[in-house]
């Protein structure tokens, strides 16, 4: 009997994860006569197939015990396969576990097996098989952002499913390629794949198939504008998914159609579908999308103005997100700057002009006012408020309090920056662009551009601000040309890490010219943005309204402008026209809480960052098969070394290994691939870690690593990652911002756009959903990544005597872990003779071999111990959510 492919071509749909799975009925692999067996090989046969109908059992339980056991038995199947000369069976079985091992997200794995399919099969001559197996590589290399493999195997599948008149392969293939090219932005060019392959589902009659296309199709034409159309797409998906009970894709696109809904201004029409996709949610105990739902559902009844609907609603969606993250409280962070003073300004030409020209008399109350108002208005909302006020004060000490803020901050909290006081732009000698400058106390005029704080600047310092929502104020003269360059940094930013920083981020200011003061009637003595602003909160908190959102306080803001222009005298006829200019990234966010609800820890580190959902955010697949399969998620391992001692640790431990030896324009290196490859190999094969090792990236590469670590895995509880970073770093000093060269890292990068930033990394990393982190960094200036560059740590962890190693994990994991140890602070280190391995590394690898001593137990402060007497001296520093108390277990496995 000869094995067939069981899972065969999986589509894409709008996003970069996987979705529908279209199951084409098993295939028997048998292109040619199998070869006469001996009684032997009839008896190995004959084994091997009771081996694989246990596997197959196996992974239909879909869970992490039985998909681990089913690899096992895979595999001994393959070997009894290959000695009875069962090329066919081996070809399929070699396949299947490259499925299993794609559907845990172990790529490179899955990639190993169906790279030893493919010989198989063109040896027997089996192209239906061969088109399997490219399809499922293409759609690896898509998994992993690579378009450019995807797209060769995708096309090297195409013509053989075109000549064996396999219609759903086809269909498959060209729903895939079309997926690239929306990815990609080639919006056209998708829709005209999605409808080959629309028609081939149809001829070919696969119901599932066709509402994953057509689900692509609605997103296209979104992206285009086009809503009319994406939702007629939407609703003809929702009927077929309703006809093949797929219950997961029909509440998914319930929700979507009410997104649009809403989009369209019909919010009765939206609340209708959300309703109805919330009781699929609750009947599939789904809780993020219940959450999502319902989330939406509030800013439906906030947009129709019944705020106290939308606060109990958002109440519910507290409960649902504070299971994850029950004790993290959020922290509202105001830095209020005010300047009136520039005594090194330029003074009148009368000799008897007693203050210089650049002087203001209402910036330093607008700076005051906002911060007791906020502080007062929002304090119900939040576990605290942290308030930094700084009056007429030098570049040093505005820089001073940005980094203390930085220091303290936590991705949960809100942060507020308010800037009131003289702006200027002026252009760059270089490229001659226009570069918006704040001006603090102590600027000059002799100094010029160096003595002010640039928008530049501004973008870095906000970049390192963890807070995961913002609100951004710029009252000053010219600042409309900072605007410009703040929000072209913050969609840019969200482009270039493909989305994984989860940020809300409201900016705003008046549109070109001068700062407008009101030095009469009503907020005499603010500036007119500043008042707005200040007037619309406390007009929140005077009438007992259920809270405010940074939305609504804007659009109160641009309205009260617009109405008090007209009032204000001695204004030019330019100024009549300046208008409230505000940006949005991410999502609406409240302010200003009701105190009688529950709503005010809403923005939980994890609130859900889409309001339309993915098909793939809940890892479900279109018909009952692909729910089978893709519930499995990520939550088996096929390295069962811990499971030798069970006592010890019970979470499973994954490796992200980052090395680049050649850049496109820096020097080459000729240690950090190497020194990666036997840290890797060495957890692997002792540590029973999980690994994936990325070689001579670019910066979009590093990007989907990481991203692949933040949502392609589920993390248990004691699950741990470690991520080792090696090559090239930088530092620049104007930013003061360290920063990781990727392979297309530009020498000359004035902006440093092409190299990974240490906040961008912190900030990505911590949003990771797994509990206990370990980075290590071994590059030049990747002290830096610690804002202090602070040497953190002590002498060797003693103890372990008085108390069980079991006793000493189970301590250990109970605390939140994001530590890093980098190979130096902000200097050069050195990379070390060629083949030699780096100075750090090799120290490091010497505190792995030593396999945690008698105890088999090795900890971030032995590690230490090793690496130490390094120089320059290594840094050990935590960041984002560490809690006192935590660690990063290494458990050796039994030799």
């Amino acid at each position: 009997m000869s094995r067939a492919l069981t899972l065969t071509f999986r589509l894409l749909t709008c996003g970069a994860l996987l979705t529908f799975l279209c199951f084409v009925q098993p295939r028997k692999l048998e292109a040619r006569p199998p070869a006469p067996q001996s009684a032997q090989d009839q008896v190995n046969k004959s084994a091997a197939d009771k081996l694989i109908a246990e596997a197959e059992r196996l992974r239909n339980a879909g869970s992490a015990d039985s998909l681990r056991k089913a690899i096992e038995r895979y595999e001994e199947a393959l070997q009894l396969y290959r000695a009875a000369h069962d090329q066919n069976s081996e070809a399929a079985t070699l396949n299947n576990i490259g499925l299993i091992y794609d559907s845990l997200g172990e790529k490179q794995k899955a990639l190993q097996f169906f790279n030893q399919a493919l010989p198989v099969l063109r040896v027997i001559a089996d192209r239906s098989g061969e088109a399997v197996v490219l399809g499922n590589i293409g759609l690896v290399y898509s998994s992993l952002g690579d378009a450019q493999r995807a797209l060769d195997f995708y096309n090297q599948a195409l013509p053989i499913l075109r000549a064996e008149g396999n219609l759903g392969g086809e269909a498959s293939i060209l729903n895939n390629i079309g997926r690239i090219y929306d990815s990609l932005s080639n919006r056209q060019k998708a829709l005209e794949l999605y409808n080959q392959a629309l028609a081939l589902w149809k001829a070919a009659g696969n119901a599932a198939g066709e509402a994953s296309t057509l689900t692509n199709i609605g997103s296209a034409y979104d992206a285009l504008g086009e809503s009319g159309k994406a939702l007629e797409y939407y609703r003809q998906a929702l009927l077929l998914l309703r006809k093949i009970g797929d219950r997961s894709g029909e509440g998914t696109t319930l929700n979507n159609i009410g997104f649009l809904n809403f989009r369209r201004s019909d919010g009765e029409g939206a609340l209708d579908y959300y309703a109805q996709a919330l009781t699929l949610w609750r009947a599939l105990g789904d809780r993020d999308s219940e959450a999502t739902t319902l989330e939406n559902m509030a800013n439906v009844y906030e947009s129709q103005g019944d705020k106290q609907k939308a606060a109990d609603l958002r109440a519910q969606v507290l409960g649902l997100r504070k299971e994850r993250h029950p004790d993290r409280k959020p922290t509202l962070h105001i830095l209020a700057i005010g300047i009136d003073h520039y005594p090194h300004g330029p003074r009148h030409t009368r000799p008897d002009m007693k203050y210089p020209l650049w002087n203001l008399t209402t910036c330093v109350k607008d700076a005051r006012d906002l911060a007791a108002t906020v502080e007062t208005a929002a304090r119900s909302g939040f576990e605290k408020v942290d308030t930094h006020l700084l009056v007429n004060s030098t570049k040093a000490e505005i820089l001073d309090a940005f980094e203390k803020i930085i220091h303290d901050i936590k991705p949960q909290d809100t942060f507020i920056f308010s800037y009131s006081g003289q702006g200027f732009s002026a252009p760059l000698s270089k490229t001659g662009k226009r570069e918006f400058y704040l001006m603090p106390t102590d600027f000059n005029s002799r100094v010029g551009l160096p003595g002010g704080i640039s928008a530049t600047l501004l973008r870095t310092l906000f970049t390192k601000i963890q807070a995961q929502r913002r609100l951004i104020i710029l009252d000053a003269r010219e600042s409309s040309e900072g605007f410009d360059s703040l929000a072209t940094s913050i969609a840019e930013e969200s482009r270039s890490l493909a989305g994984l920083l989860q940020r809300d981020v409201a900016l705003v200011t008046l549109s070109e010219g001068p700062r407008i003061s009101l030095v009469e009637g009503e907020g005499r003595g603010n500036g007119l943005l500043t008042y707005a602003l200040l007037k619309g909160i406390k007009r929140s908190v005077d009438t007992g309204a259920s809270g405010i959102t940074v939305k609504q306080l804007l659009e109160f803001a641009r309205s009260y402008v617009q109405q008090r222009l007209p009032t204000i005298p001695n204004l030019d006829q330019y100024q009549r026209h300046v208008e409230v200019r505000s940006y949005f990234g991410g999502n609406d966010f409240p302010l200003v809480y009701d105190p009688t609800t529950q709503t005010k820890k809403a923005h939980a580190h994890d609130m859900a960052r889409s309001r339309i959902l993915s098909r793939y955010a809940t890892g479900q697949q279109g018909g009952p098969q692909g729910d089978q399969q893709r519930r499995l998620g990520i939550e088996g391992r096929t390295d069962t070394a811990l499971s030798r001692s069970p006592s010890i640790r019970r979470g499973k431990d994954f490796a992200l290994l980052i090395a680049s030896n050649t850049y496109d324009q820096w020097p080459a290196l000729p240690n950090p691939v190497p020194d990666a490859t036997a840290i890797e190999d060495e957890l692997k094969n002792y540590y029973g870690f999980e690994t994936k090792l990325v070689v001579n990236p670019t910066k979009a590469e590093i990007v989907a690593a990481l991203k692949t670590y933040k949502n392609e895995l589920k993390y248990g509880e004691d699950d741990q990652l470690f991520i080792f970073i090696a090559g090239h770093g930088a530092f620049v000093d104007d930013f003061r911002e360290g920063y990781i060269i990727a392979r297309n890292s530009l020498k000359d990068d004035p902006d440093a756009s092409t190299y990974l930033s240490h906040s961008q990394l912190r900030n990505i990393i911590d949003q990771i959903p797994c509990k206990h982190i370990f980075l290590v960094i071994d590059a030049c200036f990747g002290g830096t990544f610690d804002e202090t560059i602070a040497r953190r740590g002590g002498p060797e962890e003693g103890g372990y005597a008085e108390v069980t190693n079991r006793e000493f994990v189970y301590r250990k994991m109970q605390f939140e872990t994001r530590q890093f140890l980098t190979s130096g602070g902000k200097e050069y280190v050195p990379d070390g003779r060629p083949g030699q391995h780096s100075p750090f590394a090799r120290k490091f690898l010497e505190a792995l071999r030593s396999y945690g001593g008698s105890s088999g137990i090795l900890t971030i402060t032995r590690i230490l111990s090793y690496v130490e007497r390094v120089t320059p001296e290594p840094r050990r520093g935590e960041w984002g959510g560490n809690e006192p108390g935590s660690d990063f277990i290494f458990v050796a496995r039994p030799k």
